[in-house]
């Protein structure tokens, strides 16, 4: 864990996150990374929302396994992706979140995922595997072969 957490994106864009943030949480076993990130940021001065599906969709973590003092849980409404319920900038990680962003469109948003097969490292022109971190506007010019 903590090598994959230090290891140099292959793909890495510096971007000014906006002081109104969303952190989008998913898979129960890197949620309490999600918490630190939102403590991290709540201490330098931004206002974090994390937001979280009401119903589990595989191993999501809900409202209830979570400890974030003075963080903004905000549930969705049932199993849906927590990006369709969002509105302003977004940091999410994982594949199935940028799909959702691609497919909602238009959103502000950092994401940060690993290129796990050969059709993402292919379009990012990455290795197999790499970790990258990427914006939402970025990632649309990627899917218009710029």
């Amino acid at each position: 864990m903590v090598e994959a957490i230090w290891e140099k994106p292959a793909l890495e864009e510096h971007i000014e996150i906006p002081k109104n943030v969303y952190i989008i949480l998913d898979n129960a076993g890197e949620a309490l990374i999600d918490v630190v990130l939102a403590e991290i940021m709540k201490r330098r001065g931004h206002e974090v929302i994390m937001v979280v599906r009401k119903e589990s969709y595989e191993i999501d973590v809900l409202r209830d396994d979570l400890e974030a003092e003075g963080i903004e849980i905000m549930e969705t409404q049932c199993s849906t992706p927590p990006v369709l319920h969002v509105d302003g900038f977004l940091i999410a990680k994982g594949i199935a979140n940028l799909e959702a962003c691609i497919e909602r469109g238009g959103m502000e948003s950092l994401h940060l995922f690993r290129a796990k097969c050969d059709v993402l490292a292919r379009m990012f022109k990455v290795p197999k595997n790499a970790p990258v971190i990427i914006s939402g506007s970025k990632v649309e010019q990627y899917l218009k072969g710029s």
